[in-house]
């Protein structure tokens, strides 16, 4: 369903049913806006299905010009999970794709440089050595050139370490650096890695982690403890240490715990406890940046084996 507001969300323009008729039901559909009333819409619709125009595949992109009034329909984009962004007020838009639903590949880009009427054939910018059992590469652009693909990577496979990856470009994806951004020193959990840019190319890694070092046992055990992570460099280029910290804190000074591996996720092998509402942004003027994430409180009423969430907002001063 599409609800389109308008007056910076002041005025509720559709009807309380405006469906965007898509090809399928989709699960995390990606919506981003750009320019004067264009809206990119990326579904998954979790396996590929015939499409109407370039071939089958699960994830399909829909396109409005008119403020999400009417859409276009049926351009597949093949490969697995994948996300979206546009410059704002430019005309490149940017996909971010697991090349395929394989346990190891690679992670493409497919650009397009008319406000996504045309894209280009996808640009391989770095490996995968494993597959996590959630997440997904993740574009941003500020519009000023510059373009960065985060993605988790686990070779050693969904509950041994994983690693990060970034991707950087400063020429609207003509060319690209991409290395490993994990901390020399970590050895644990990296889920969920979300970037952001600002307009002077800080850029911002995030993610939900564990270290196996918080408690003795070691390894993905019950009663580890998953923390909120972040670091930002002034323009990154390949190689750049990314300085991970924890970043969200409980009153009294101790790191704020954001859930406990229960003995259950330990013999399942279940990493996925904080699910994927986790976004960051930076100020207009580059001087903070916030991020929402997800805090479990105690268990579901009536879902075995799940958490009630308190969704949670934090926001940091740069110091760079």
């Amino acid at each position: 369903w599409i609800h389109v507001f308008s007056d910076g969300g002041n005025t509720f323009e559709s009807n309380f049913c405006d469906r965007q008729s898509s090809m399928a039901a989709d699960d995390r559909p990606w919506i981003q806006a750009q320019n004067n009333g264009i809206v990119h819409y990326l579904g998954n619709s979790g396996v590929s299905i015939q499409d109407c125009e370039n071939g089958p595949a699960r994830y399909w992109y829909y396109r409005s010009d008119d403020g999400g009034q009417s859409w276009s329909q049926c351009f597949s984009m093949p490969g697995g999970w994948s996300t979206i962004a546009p410059e704002r007020s430019g005309d490149y838009v940017f996909i971010a794709q697991e090349n395929q639903d394989t346990a190891t590949g690679h992670v493409h880009v497919r650009i397009s440089s008319d406000t996504g009427l045309n894209w280009g054939e996808p640009i391989n910018v770095g490996p995968r050595d494993g597959n996590p059992p959630e997440g997904y590469p993740l574009v941003e652009t500020n519009g000023n050139g510059t373009v960065a693909v985060v993605w988790a990577d686990c070779p050693n496979g969904k509950v041994g370490a994983w690693e990060i990856r970034l991707a950087m470009s400063y020429d609207r994806g003509e060319t690209w650096e991409t290395w490993n951004i994990t901390p020399d020193d970590w050895e644990g959990i990296t889920m969920y890695p979300f970037v952001s840019i600002s307009e002077d190319n800080i850029t911002a890694v995030s993610f939900y982690g564990i270290p196996f070092d918080n408690t003795a046992e070691g390894g993905y055990v019950a009663g580890q403890e998953w923390y909120l992570y972040t670091a930002a460099v002034r323009e990154p280029h390949a190689n750049d240490t990314f300085n991970f910290e924890i970043a969200a804190y409980n009153p009294d000074g101790t790191p704020e715990v954001l859930h406990t591996v229960t003995q259950y996720e330990e013999d399942n092998e279940d990493v996925h406890a904080l699910h994927d509402f986790f976004e960051t942004v930076i100020s207009p003027d580059g001087t903070w940046m916030g991020i929402a994430y997800q805090q479990n409180i105690g268990e579901h009423p009536f879902e075995d084996n799940e958490e009630q969430r308190y969704i949670k907002f934090i926001r940091g001063d740069f110091d760079l």
